[in-house]
Parts: C-alpha cells; sequence; structure tokens
C-alpha cells in the first residue's frame, strides 16, 4: 500500500507542480511580485530566492527527484530531495502557496521517516522483512481528520445545517468552472440541498466509512463521486483532489493491490 500510495503521489506531484512551472520565475525568483519579510509575520519562515540563471538547475533537480521517487530510486535519499525541495517552493512564495503543499510536507515527511527495511531474494523473487505499521497509520489517520475536521467545521461553524443554498452559493464563486455556472441555473435548488446533505454527510463518516472493511466499498465509491463532483465544478483543484484521492489506496486490501498488480503484469 505504501508503495503504491508514494508512486501515485508522486505522479499527482509531478502534474501539479509540473502546472506550477509554467510560471517558475515569478513565484521562485525576483521577478514576480514578493513581499518582504518584515511584512510577512505569519510566515516567518521565508526562504531566499533563487538567481534566474539557476532556475533549470533547480528544475532538473526537482522533477529529476519526482521522477525518481515515483520509480523508487534510491528511495531513502530522492524522498528527501523532494520533500526539501516542495518545502522550498512553498516558503518560497507562501502567499501563492495552497493547502495542498502543506499536506505534502507532511506526508513526504512520513515516507522519508518511514524505515525501509531490509530484502531478501527468495525463489527468485524480491521480498520484504514485516515493515512497521506507523507511516500506514499516520496516513490512513491524515485522511479521515481531514474529512471529518472538514465536516465538522462546515457542521458547527459554518451554515451547511441550517442554510440549504451554501454548497449552489459556493461553486459561484471564483473557482467556477463553466459546467458550474451552467448547472446552477439548470438544476433546482432541491438538487443542490441533496448534494450538500451528501458531501457534509461524507465528511463527517468518513472515519465509520473507513474504518470498517464492509463499508469501504460504500465509502470509496461515496468519496471519489464527491471529489469528481468538486474538479467538475471548481477549477484549479484538481491538483488538490488528485493528492486527497491518493490516500484512498491506503485502505485497499494488500492482497487486491498484489491481484490488480498480477492482473496488470
Amino acid at each position: 500500500r505504501i508503495d503504491t500510495f508514494r508512486m501515485l503521489l508522486g505522479i499527482a506531484l509531478l502534474l501539479y507542480m509540473g502546472f506550477r512551472w509554467t510560471y517558475a520565475d515569478e513565484w521562485l525568483t525576483s521577478a514576480g511580485f514578493h513581499l518582504s519579510a518584515g511584512n510577512l509575520p505569519y510566515h516567518p519562515f521565508a526562504v531566499p530566492l533563487l538567481a534566474p540563471e539557476f532556475l533549470p538547475l533547480f528544475g532538473f533537480i526537482f522533477f529529476g527527484s519526482i521522477f525518481a521517487f515515483i520509480l523508487g530510486w534510491k528511495l531513502r535519499f530522492t524522498t528527501w530531495i523532494v520533500l526539501i525541495t516542495v518545502a522550498y517552493v512553498t516558503f518560497a512564495d507562501q502567499l501563492s502557496a495552497f493547502s495542498v503543499n502543506k499536506l505534502l510536507i507532511g506526508t513526504l515527511t512520513v515516507l522519508a521517516l518511514a524505515p525501509l527495511g531490509p530484502y531478501w531474494i527468495i525463489d527468485g523473487e524480491k521480498k520484504s522483512a514485516l515493515q512497521p505499521a506507523w507511516p500506514l497509520r499516520v496516513l490512513q489517520i491524515t485522511l479521515l481528520i481531514h474529512f471529518f475536521m472538514a465536516g465538522w467545521n462546515k457542521a458547527y461553524f459554518g451554515e451547511w445545517l441550517t442554510e440549504p443554498d451554501v454548497l449552489w452559493t459556493q461553486i459561484q464563486g471564483p473557482y467556477r468552472t463553466d459546467l458550474a455556472a451552467y448547472l446552477a441555473h439548470a438544476l433546482p435548488l432541491k438538487v443542490w440541498m441533496i448534494l450538500q446533505s451528501s458531501a457534509l454527510a461524507f465528511e463527517l463518516l468518513c472515519p465509520v466509512l473507513f474504518c470498517i472493511k464492509r463499508l469501504r466499498p460504500v465509502g470509496f465509491i461515496w468519496g471519489l463521486l464527491f471529489q469528481g463532483m468538486i474538479i467538475l465544478t471548481m477549477q484549479h483543484l484538481v491538483y488538490f483532489i488528485l493528492v486527497v484521492c491518493c490516500f484512498f489506496i491506503l485502505f485497499v486490501e494488500n492482497s487486491h493491490l498484489h491481484r490488480a498488480l498480477n492482473f496488470t503484469s
């Protein structure tokens, strides 16, 4: 599960940073707008910016380490390099960094500290020793906390339980896609009330849906539909959703993953 998660996370990271690299000079060098350190009271970890001539070299190291991370080459070393570079690009322009950056830093820290364990060749196959469960559990709990606290904040601090048009209003905000603009007019408010209740219920019930094995298929389908709706109606959130969906694989049994691997090979 950890290996599959790592590869999928690396692909999601590659897509996300590949998109942002199209304007890397604006957020990694002095060519863009940056507040001075004195004007960043809530962002004390400002790092020096790159000189424009060093941007290609940094890009080579950055994306090269991500590719190596996906392939599992020199995994301990490349994981730390990916962690350090992701942290750097986050702190270089903290006002533009998204929540996904913080999630990536925390996740990569767990993977960097997770023991790799020894391997043996048995009957021509590479097999590993038993690994400690804490990296898997920490990452699993991360997903559960992420969804449950999002739902709790909507229900307790927000208006999702008292106002039926919160979701309908939110999809008309700055993240609105063309499809969202169409659906906001085409679908009756009752449909949006059902979608709002469904999204909130999934987030609050996420710990139950993913911790009880018999309910996990329901959680997977419900969660993927929920995340897919966000991708379709809110632009620029696709990279965050891709990273979040990578965590779903951590709740798939190893036996299922082995069967899928054998089928594809």
